[in-house]
Order: structure tokens, then C-alpha cells, then sequence
């Protein structure tokens, strides 16, 4: 029994040490968009000029908190005569073309502040091969964004649980078969409704590590209760104070002290008589 113990405690050492390296989930934003929508810009190309236009979109936080306004590109027109493209707001790069490839397609302005404004700049250069005006449109998305930091719940306490088997042996030691077994946690409540087998054993019940009440019934009468205290796997063996099966060797058994006793009886009469 004690090396057993030693067993399970160190079995338990090791899975607390364990759960403690495992990683824990960090915290992660939770993302819902407000509002979203299309921008369509136009420039018109010049050789070796590079054109501007400030404050060509102005998104306004209208909001009572603050968002996240996040852009991306979907869809260009004459990309190839593009040397260089960008779309700014607020000293943060969106979009770049850059000879002909869009090198950044989205990015997103964090922490818009209630009444706060992002203005954006586009700026655009056509390729040295331009040789006459040359008109492109760039259409991005725009969604305007409520993030909420989500810390993820703890992970649930590991439970110890381990198996439970109930032995009833009768007045004679014999198994008793055909018992109920009540077994009930520490509120009295019955968690498990049993009943022994031909050698007297109920069928094994995985209980959490605690304390429970076990009750043994003969024909719906109360027989015996026993408290067991669950640390590790256990079967408990009761003795009720009845005989649930006298065979014909137990009957012998008992006819043959019943003589031996009258003999002796006898003898001690007739020795004194």
C-alpha cells in the first residue's frame, strides 16, 4: 500500500509539473466591423512627374470609442505604367505599387480616437516609358472596425479521478450476489445506483478524488454504511451481518457443531451426575 501511495503521489508531481509548462492561451482581439465600404481613387499620369493629392478621402471616428480602420486593394487599372504608388493617412503606408507590383495590399490605423480624424494622401509616378498621359483608378475597401481585447478563461483544474469496486462478503465470508449498492457524495446525493456480481464485486465506478458514503441494501432493507475516502483505485470489502447463501457444506458444518456441543453438554452431566 505504501509503495502505491508513493506511486500515485509522484504521478501526481508530475502532471502538476507538466500542466504548469504547458502554454497558456495569450489574450487576442476580437474583431467586429461597423461599417465598411469601397474608395475609388483616379490619377492622372504625367512624364517623370509625380502627382499628388492630399486629403482625398477623410474618414471621421463618429463612434463613442475608439475603432480600428483597416484597408486593402482590390482592384487596379493600368498597374504595369505605375513606377510608384502609395496611399497614406496619419504617417501609415496602406498601399505601395511599386514598378508595376503591388508590394502592400492592406494595413490597418489602430486606436482612432471619438471625433478623430484620418486623412488620406495618395501619391502616384508613372514608369519612365510613359510617353503620354496616362489615367489609372485604384479601388480599395475600407471597414471600419470595433476590437475588444478577449482574455481567454483559465484552464479548467485537472481532476483526479480514480476507479472504485465494491466487494460484499456475507456472515460466512461468502460473496454476496444480488445486492444493491448506494454510493453517495459528500451533499448525500446518490451519484451511482450498483449491483454485485456472482463473486460479490460491483462493476468498477470512476469517481473524482473525495469523500463518499457507501450503502449495502438486501431486498430494499438496509444492511451497512461505510465511508471511503478516494485517493487512488480501490475496492472496498464490507461484511453484512446476515448469510445470503447457505449451502449444504455450511449446513453440515453447523449440524456438526450442534452434535459436538450436545456431546460435550452431555459428557459434563453425566460426569457430575
Amino acid at each position: 500500500m505504501k509503495k502505491r501511495l508513493i506511486y500515485a503521489l509522484n504521478i501526481i508531481l508530475l502532471v502538476s509539473v507538466v500542466a504548469s509548462l504547458l502554454p497558456t492561451d495569450p489574450p487576442f482581439k476580437l474583431r467586429k466591423v461597423l461599417a465598411q465600404y469601397s474608395w475609388y481613387d483616379t490619377l492622372n499620369l504625367y512624364q517623370n512627374i509625380t502627382t499628388y493629392q492630399q486629403a482625398i478621402q477623410n474618414i471621421t471616428n463618429t463612434y463613442s470609442f475608439a475603432i480600428d480602420v483597416y484597408v486593402y486593394i482590390t482592384n487596379v487599372t493600368n498597374q504595369a505604367k505605375i513606377s510608384l504608388y502609395k496611399t497614406t493617412a496619419n504617417s501609415t503606408t496602406f498601399i505601395t505599387i511599386q514598378d508595376g507590383s503591388i508590394t502592400k495590399s492592406e494595413d490597418t490605423y489602430t486606436n482612432l480616437q471619438p471625433s478623430e480624424i484620418l486623412s488620406f494622401d495618395v501619391s502616384a509616378k508613372p514608369t519612365s516609358t510613359l510617353t503620354i498621359s496616362e489615367s489609372i483608378t485604384v479601388e480599395k475597401r475600407v471597414e471600419l472596425i470595433k476590437s475588444e481585447v478577449v482574455i481567454p478563461p483559465p484552464l479548467p483544474p485537472i481532476i483526479h479521478k480514480y476507479p472504485l469496486t465494491v466487494h460484499v462478503i456475507d456472515l460466512f465470508s461468502m460473496n454476496a450476489p444480488d445486492l444493491t449498492v448506494l454510493i453517495k457524495d459528500s451533499t448525500g446525493t446518490i451519484i451511482a445506483n450498483l449491483t454485485t456480481h456472482a463473486d460479490g464485486k460491483t462493476d468498477p465506478i470512476t469517481l473524482a478524488k473525495g469523500t463518499y458514503t457507501v450503502e449495502i441494501y438486501k431486498d430494499n432493507k438496509f444492511q451497512l454504511s461505510q465511508l471511503v475516502h478516494l485517493t487512488e483505485e480501490t475496492t472496498l470489502t464490507l461484511q453484512i451481518g446476515i448469510p445470503i447463501i447457505i449451502t449444504f457444506t455450511h449446513i453440515a458444518i453447523i449440524a456438526l457443531i450442534i452434535i459436538i456441543l450436545l456431546i460435550i453438554i452431555l459428557y459434563k452431566k453425566k460426569k457430575h451426575g
